[in-house]
């Protein structure tokens, strides 16, 4: 049971690592591409967690022309900030090689 709250706790950390280094709001499919494209977690978990971090004001939901895009909230920057060091340091690095290419981020 421990081992799934910390997968749990980790896969949440990581989706939110995601959206800080990428620095701008991206819609369902896109995360969604980027998250599976990655292997970091399955379909299904992402769908689960990204709805539960909607519902806990960690990822806020914005209106963008006719569809709705996801971002990080400031409680989800808080929350990263304070737990950022329970991401594997290897994990970060392949986000960040994958979002390289990518989108514009600085390492």
């Amino acid at each position: 049971m421990f081992g799934e709250n910390f997968d749990l706790a980790e896969s949440k950390l990581l989706i939110l690592y995601i959206f800080s280094r990428i620095k701008k709001p991206l819609a369902n499919f896109e995360i969604t591409e980027l998250v599976l494209s990655s292997t970091l977690m399955n379909y299904f978990s992402l769908q689960i967690y990204l709805r539960d971090m909607i519902k806990s004001k960690l990822i806020i939901e914005e209106p963008n022309e006719d569809k709705v895009k996801l971002n990080i909230a400031k409680d989800g920057v808080l929350v990263l900030d304070l737990f950022s060091k329970r991401i594997p340091d290897n994990k970060k690095e392949a986000i960040d090689n994958y979002l390289q290419g990518k989108y514009d981020i600085s390492k």
